[in-house]
């Protein structure tokens, strides 16, 4: 049976680092392993769709990327509430099908993200539908594929905003924005859906840390 391990946290928390550390581990053991990352409306079949559209209209579309004409655009109601069913149905197509398919070729599949990742960036980005939004989530959390082991990565907050600084996103998020997503993390820490990891560790030791959650091996 395959193992489906979910890997979440606040912003600079290492996530990709671990899961990539994580992926060499359980290939070293010989274990078929996947690595997936997802965002709802950015998939690569939403993006080829985006841009054959593109190709063929020149103004269907804004381009991507940040941009006056976007904000514009996405101050439209219908725009917003049609651009949410998509990210929705992307979601769906996403962990109902193809994230399936991959449990049934793999020993282990990892997930950067899962749904309440996904769900929080979509609250985030459109309040105004948070409560359409809440019920979509609890449905899907029925009948979608369920972590064997959901680890969250966490940071206190300063240290979080040194490792921001240094980082040096081109386009970060603004302080407020940070703060929002830290404080929902905090709040996904106190509950039991996931197993919470001290990212100020070192690296190799939150590493080992989750190699023994998921009792996949001891590092080498």
């Amino acid at each position: 049976m395959s193992l489906l391990i979910t890997v979440s946290g606040v912003d600079c928390s290492g996530k990709t680092t671990q899961i990539d550390l994580l992926a060499e581990a359980c290939a070293a053991q010989g274990l078929r392993t996947s690595t997936r990352w997802f965002r709802p409306g950015y998939s690569d079949r939403l993006d080829h769709i985006r841009e054959r559209i593109r190709s063929r209209r020149a103004n269907a579309l804004p381009k991507a990327g940040p941009s006056d004409e976007r904000d514009r655009i996405f101050q439209k109601s219908g725009v917003r509430v049609a651009w949410v069913i998509m990210a929705l149905t992307d979601l769906t197509i996403e962990y109902g099908a193809s994230l399936r398919r991959a449990l049934l070729r793999h020993d282990v599949v990892i997930c950067d993200r899962y749904l309440e990742d996904a769900f929080l960036d979509l609250r985030f980005r459109f309040p105004e539908l948070s409560g359409l939004l809440e019920v979509v989530r609890a449905g899907l959390a029925r009948v979608l594929p369920r972590p064997d082991h959901a680890v969250l990565l966490n940071l206190d907050w300063e240290l979080q905003t040194e490792r921001a600084i240094a980082k040096a996103e081109p386009f970060p998020d603004t302080e407020s924005v940070r703060r929002l997503r830290y404080d929902a993390y905090q709040e996904f820490a106190q509950g039991r859906a996931f197993t919470t990891i001290d990212a100020a560790q070192s690296i190799d030791e939150v590493h080992s840390a989750i190699l023994s959650l998921v009792g996949v091996g001891s590092k080498a």
